[in-house]
C-alpha cells in the first residue's frame, strides 16, 4: 500500500517535474536518433507517399516557419485523420486529415501545432518522465522488468494522458504564437 502511494506521488506529480529537468540534458544529435528509430518503427506500417512528401516540405517552407530543429514533413496515404510528431524534428501527416482541411491556412495550422510539438520537446519529456518513473519503481520493489514493467505502464499511460492534455494545449498555443507571427 506505501509502495503504490509513494509510486502514485511520484508519477502525479514528481516525474514530470524530474522527465522536464531529464529532457534539457539530452542532446539534439541524441533526441534526433531517438526520434529516427521511434519514427521509422511506428510508419513502417504506412505507405509513404514521396511526390506528396515534397509538396507537402514546398508548403512548410514557403510558410516560412522557423525552428530550431531540422524539420522533415512525411505525407501517407491512410485514412487517419492524424498527424503526428517525433523528437528531432520529423513529422508525419496523413491524408486524411489533410482531406479535412478546408484551406491552406488549416494547413498551415496544422503543421504549426506539430512542429510546436517538436519546438517544445513533448514526445521527448514524455519519454523521460516513464523512464524516471520505471526507474524508481525498480529502485523501490528491486524488481528490474517484472511486475514492476506492467504496473508502472498502466499508471505512466494515465500521467500521459494528463500531460498529453497539457501539450496539446501548449502546442496550440505555440502555435498560434507562429502563425500570428507569419501574419496568418
Amino acid at each position: 500500500m506505501v509502495i503504490g502511494l509513494v509510486l502514485f506521488s511520484y508519477v502525479k506529480w514528481i516525474s514530470p517535474f524530474v522527465g522536464e529537468r531529464a529532457a534539457a540534458f539530452i542532446p539534439v544529435a541524441v533526441e534526433n536518433q531517438i526520434g529516427g528509430s521511434s519514427f521509422a518503427q511506428i510508419t513502417s506500417l504506412f505507405e509513404m507517399d514521396s511526390s506528396k512528401t515534397e509538396i507537402l516540405t514546398e508548403f512548410y517552407q514557403a510558410c516560412g516557419f522557423s525552428s530550431d530543429y531540422n524539420i522533415r514533413l512525411h505525407f501517407f496515404d491512410n485514412d487517419m485523420v492524424n498527424a503526428f510528431a517525433v523528437p528531432g524534428g520529423q513529422i508525419a501527416i496523413f491524408q486524411d486529415i489533410v482531406d479535412e482541411t478546408e484551406c491552406w491556412d488549416e494547413l498551415a495550422a496544422l503543421i504549426a501545432h506539430e512542429q510546436a510539438h517538436v519546438d517544445q520537446r513533448h514526445s521527448l519529456k514524455i519519454m523521460t518522465q516513464a523512464l524516471s518513473s520505471y526507474l524508481v519503481l525498480s529502485l523501490l520493489t528491486g524488481d528490474i522488468g517484472g511486475v514492476s514493467g506492467i504496473v508502472l505502464e498502466n499508471v505512466n499511460q494515465f500521467n500521459q494522458l494528463a500531460n498529453s492534455r497539457e501539450f496539446e494545449k501548449e502546442a496550440d498555443v505555440e502555435g498560434l504564437k507562429s502563425l500570428k507571427a507569419l501574419k496568418y
